[in-house]
C-alpha cells in the first residue's frame, strides 16, 4: 500500500493535549515528535506557544522540515538529554538565563502504528523482519544482540521488569535453546509455542516479549527516569 500521503501516526489525545497546553505561553518540548502529530496540533490551537521538538528517529527530521512555522525548532536526539538538547538553543531572552525556561513538557512514549506497519524496524510480531527494535542510532542494543547472545537469567529479568511476563522462564529457556534466531516472526512462533494454549487464546503471546525487548533495546526506562527529572528542574512554576 502507498502511505505517501497517508498520516505518519494519529496523535493520541490531541484535542485534549491542546487544552491542556492552551493556557501555556513560551517554549515546549515535543520529546517525542514521532510524526508531529502533537506539534501540528499545538501550533494550530495556539499563537503563544514555541516548540522544540525532539527525536531519536532518523526519518524524524524530514517529516519535521514539512512543518512551515518559525515557532518550530527540531533537534534530533533523545529526551533523555533535554539539558543539554536545550542548552545549545539561543537563550529566549526571558531573563531567566537558560534556567528555569520551559513551560511544559510532553512525551508520547511508546512505538507508532507506523513504525509497527515497517517490518524491516523490527518491532512487529505480526511480519517477518530483521530482530533491530531500535528507535535510533543511540539505541545501546539491537534485538538480535538479546536475543541470540545474552544469557537465560537476563532474559528473563528483562521479560519480569518490562513486560511483567508471567511465563518469563518458559520463554527464555525456549528462546535459548532455538539459537540462533534469525527474524521477528520465528521468534513470535517461538514465544508463542512456549506459551500454555490457554494463554494464546487472548492477545498475542509475544506481546509483552516483544515491549520488553523493545524496552530493552532502546533503554527506556532510563530514558524516562532521566528525561522526567530533567523536565522536573527546567520547566518555570505553573507549567
Amino acid at each position: 500500500m502507498d502511505q505517501t500521503n497517508q498520516p505518519y501516526h494519529v496523535a493520541v489525545m490531541a484535542d485534549e493535549i491542546v487544552e491542556l497546553f492552551a493556557p501555556l505561553s513560551g517554549l515546549i518540548v515535543d520529546g517525542t515528535f514521532g510524526g508531529g502529530g502533537h506539534t501540528r496540533a499545538l501550533l494550530a490551537g495556539s499563537t503563544t506557544l514555541r516548540i522544540l521538538a525532539i527525536d531519536r528517529d532518523p526519518e524524524a527530521a524530514s517529516r519535521a522540515e514539512r512543518i512551515d512555522d518559525p515557532r518550530l525548532t527540531f533537534v534530533p536526539g533523545n529526551f533523555a538529554d533535554l539539558e543539554s538538547l536545550l542548552a545549545g538553543l539561543p537563550d529566549d531572552g526571558d531573563g531567566d538565563g537558560g534556567g528555569r525556561r520551559l513551560c511544559g513538557v510532553l512525551l508520547d512514549l511508546g512505538v507508532s502504528s507506523r513504525q509497527l506497519d515497517e517490518p524491516q524496524r523490527g518491532f512487529s510480531y505480526h511480519k517477518a523482519g530483521p530482530l533491530d527494535m531500535r528507535m535510533g542510532p543511540d539505541a545501546p542494543h539491537t534485538a538480535d544482540e538479546i536475543v541470540n547472545t545474552w544469557s537465560e537469567r537476563q532474559i528473563v529479568d528483562i521479560f519480569r521488569m518490562y513486560g511483567e511476563e508471567r511465563f518469563a522462564r518458559r520463554i527464555a529457556a525456549a528462546i535459548v535453546a532455538a539459537r540462533p534466531i534469525g527474524d521477528t516472526a520465528s521468534l513470535a512462533r517461538i514465544v508463542a509455542d512456549a506459551v500454555p494454549a490457554p494463554a494464546r487464546r487472548r492477545r498475542h503471546p509475544a506481546r509483552r516479549v516483544f515491549q520488553s525487548i523493545r524496552s530493552a533495546v532502546n533503554g527506556e526506562l532510563d530514558a524516562l527516569r532521566v528525561g522526567l527529572e530533567a523536565a522536573t528542574r527546567l520547566v518555570r512554576p505553573g507549567g
